[in-house]
């Protein structure tokens, strides 16, 4: 669409007229001269005279378009895409989203995005309105239209970079969002950020994205620097014991354009530095590195790993935690006696050492049940029956972390056992006693080991792993999907399965103790496997995966003791909040809505530490790619995309996209070059 800006001065073309009327009036008058012949007059007459008049009408059209040129130029036409439904004087609603995001935290970068907010606030005019859209934390920024520049000024100003994760995609849709709710023609979109790929997760993401077809700006701000960040570690330890010692991770990143060398990583239990590596990193090279450290009491474990800070410290630092428990407190429950006194006998074999196991033997006839709270692992050895209340608190108590070992007899009624529990709980059958094995000998041996399980790490040198098969004269068969199999017979059918059930894990043993069934508790592998099973089985509920980013909600479930004391939670900050305790389920639930820093966040009852959790920053964050224009226009397929990245170019572009794009400097340029032309031509005419 062809407009102009200055249209009064359109009057003036009539000047046009000009050249005209000095060229019809300031004709010479013909004088009448006397020749002798005037032959060769007349054929001057054909001949010259046509040339002389086109010349003079090609100077008389140059000059007419000249000087229109010469006036469309002061008029300043604009040529305005049709899509734009904006006018330059209509009022303005404008969406700014500001990126205070963990990566802008880099020096000076939120400073440059500050003064240019302000810079495009200051263009405002008085009835114009503004919201400013943040991308962290959004859910606490009250997002409204204001007129008033001097508070908007202050709202830029006073804002801090925050700890977490900014995705731009979802401050656009809030952005569009807001936008809908404005009457004004002209909305725009304007984006101060360092526009990360990592903010842009799915291009996909929301419909009101793809659908946007306004003017959409781009402020960028970057720094170029050399990084490396720590975007990875934790435990990963599957066996939590006293005096075994911790397995550390640490994955490391360089984000820089130049290798690094004797880059120092250390870690730490607490404030103590108790390992620590020097590394290599090549440009762009991701390392995994690992560290073994032995913690000096029981009980919360925390800490951190750190490398040498560099020009962005913010993300140098990666903090873990875990549970060591001072003793593990198994329930050993069975027929009778003998049932389960070679599984006490196993789990103290390792007597010249302290133990670190609490056992209780009880007869499946006992309430049993009642001591689940205040058990870690629960060995079942030829129990014969369990009512279908007894299988739902088994299974609740296996989903909230606690370990189940459970053992064929004699007297193990498989139907009740599968229909109670094995099939609603993994999907499993127990199948019919298998006990004629003439075609191996009488009996069963060991078959495929997976030597990979933690419960055999650190039982056997490392390419010399064997086991001395006992002897199994029955089993029962696993009908259904096969879980996880630690150990299976020659047969190629499973002894000894692994079932995860939410936190926690089950072992399926699918022969039994009993002399009918194997001699298994007289081989060497026996008291071994069922010491390193029962620890395996209880650090389920021990270990912590530490996935937890900043700005979501952490929490912690402990039993119900002494309600009257205050709860509370310490943030890495060292602020002690008082948290209200929630009852769910029989138990005690403290939350904190959004842990707003890494670090490790203590939670009390009175003056007694009863848990911990661990919060990281997301290090997505730590990747400073910016987002190629390309993938943008993907992002956003129907905007109007205009990337500005000097900001004093910003206010001739807003006009350009409100007003149309100018064309008064190429009318201009036309009218110049057509008066050279009229120059040329006329001197040209003056010498012949």
């Amino acid at each position: 669409m062809f407009s102009f800006l200055n249209s009064t001065i359109l009057f003036a073309a009539a000047g046009v007229a000009i050249p005209f009327l000095i060229h019809f009036f300031a004709r010479h008058k013909l004088q009448k001269v006397l020749f002798s012949d005037t032959m060769f007059l007349k054929q001057l007459q054909t001949v010259k005279m046509r040339r002389i008049r086109i010349r003079q009408l090609l100077l008389l059209i140059l000059r007419c378009l000249a000087l229109l040129f010469f006036v469309l130029a002061f008029a300043r036409p604009t040529v305005k895409a049709t899509r734009t439904s904006g006018r330059g004087q209509a009022r303005s609603s404008i969406a700014l989203i500001m990126d205070n995001s963990f990566s802008m935290g880099r020096e000076g970068l939120f400073n440059q995005a500050q003064e240019r907010a302000l810079f495009l606030l200051d263009l405002l005019q008085s009835e114009d309105e503004a919201a400013l859209v943040w991308t962290v934390p959004a859910t606490l920024h009250e997002v409204s239209f204001r007129r008033d520049r001097s508070g908007l000024h202050q709202s830029v100003l006073k804002e801090q970079v925050g700890w977490n994760r900014g995705i731009l995609s979802q401050s656009i849709d809030q952005a569009i969002s807001i936008l809908a709710e404005s009457n004004n023609i002209n909305r725009e979109i304007y984006v101060v950020s360092d526009m990360q790929k990592t903010g842009f997760p799915s291009p996909a993401d929301s419909q009101h994205v793809l659908e946007w077809d306004g003017p959409f700006f781009v402020l960028p701000v970057s720094q170029k620097m050399d990084n490396i960040a720590l975007i990875g570690g934790g435990v990963t330890n599957q066996i939590l014991q006293m005096g075994t010692p911790l397995e550390i991770y640490a994955d490391i990143r360089n984000d820089g354009d130049r290798s690094v060398e004797d880059l120092l990583v250390r870690v730490f239990l607490k404030d103590d530095a108790h390992a620590q590596k020097v590394v290599r990193l090549e440009a762009g090279e991701t390392v995994h590195e690992s560290f073994s450290v032995i913690p000096e009491e029981d009980g919360w474990i925390w800490g951190s790993i750190q490398v040498e800070s560099d020009g962005f410290p913010q993300d140098n630092v990666w903090y873990f935690s875990c549970w060591i428990p001072e003793l593990t407190r198994v329930l050993l429950v069975g027929n009778s006696l003998q049932d389960v006194r070679p599984l006490k006998m196993a789990l103290n074999y390792q007597q010249a050492q302290q133990s670190l196991y609490q056992i209780v033997e009880m007869l499946y006839q006992d309430p049993w049940m009642d001591r689940l709270n205040e058990t870690e692992v629960v060995f079942c050895s030829n129990v014969p029956l369990m009512k279908s209340e007894e299988a739902n608190r088994l299974k609740q108590f296996v989903e909230a972390g606690g370990g189940l070992f459970f053992l064929m007899g004699d007297l193990v009624d498989l139907r009740t056992f599968t229909n109670l529990f094995f099939n609603p709980a993994m999907g499993l059958s127990l199948g019919n006693r298998e006990g004629d094995f003439a075609g191996s000998g009488g009996a069963l041996s060991f078959g495929d080991i997976d030597y990979g399980h933690p419960v055999f790490k650190g039982m056997f040198e490392k390419g010399k792993e064997n086991i001395q098969s006992p002897r199994f004269f029955q089993m029962i068969d696993i009908i259904g999907t096969l879980p996880k199999t630690v150990i299976s017979f020659r047969n190629g059918k499973p002894f000894l399965v692994e079932m995860k059930l939410g936190k926690g894990s089950v072992f399926l043993a699918t022969s039994g103790i009993g002399e009918d069934w194997s001699d298994w508790v007289y081989s060497s592998i026996f008291s071994p496997l069922i010491y390193r099973s029962a620890a395996y089985l209880a650090s389920q509920s021990y270990r912590y995966e530490n996935l937890k980013t900043v700005g979501e909600s952490i929490f912690i479930t402990t039993g119900i003791e002494n309600m009257d004391v205050p709860y509370s939670v310490v943030t890495p900050d060292g602020d002690e909040i008082i948290t209200i305790p929630e009852i769910e389920r029989g138990e005690v639930r403290l939350t904190v809505n959004s842990a707003d820093k890494p670090g490790i966040y203590t939670f009390y009852r009175g003056e007694s530490r009863i848990g911990i959790q661990v919060v990281n920053r997301d290090p997505m964050e730590s990747d400073f790619e910016m987002i190629p224009e390309k993938d943008l226009r993907r992002v956003l397929p129907e905007a109007e995309i205009h990337q500005i990245s000097d900001i004093h170019k910003l206010e001739t572009e807003i006009e350009q996209v409100r007003w149309g794009r100018e064309l008064w400097r190429e009318m201009l340029l036309f009218g110049m070059v057509l008066l050279i032309v009229e120059m040329v031509v006329a001197r040209e005419s003056r010498k012949k």
